[in-house]
């Protein structure tokens, strides 16, 4: 419900802007320059979803390593 929340206040706030400006070119413009009426949002996407598959990546071996471990190797407490 926060989740929802917070989105619907986001995109009420940023409407009068994104019906200014257009969706596409919020996306698509060339650079990200919000004083000079410039707005790229692809850059900004693509990083955050190069960094979470990173991070995925990195988590999953050492979640799957320490499973491992506490089932089989670890003495009990």
């Amino acid at each position: 419900m926060i989740v929802i929340l917070i989105t619907s206040f986001l995109l009420l706030e940023a409407l009068p802007l994104l019906q200014q400006v257009g969706w596409l070119r919020f996306v698509r413009d060339q650079a990200w320059h919000p004083v000079q009426g410039r707005y790229n949002l692809m850059p900004m996407v693509w990083g955050t979803l190069l960094v979470t598959l990173g991070s995925v990546l990195l988590a999953t071996p050492l979640g799957i390593g320490s499973a491992i471990f506490c089932q089989y190797y670890a003495p009990p407490c």
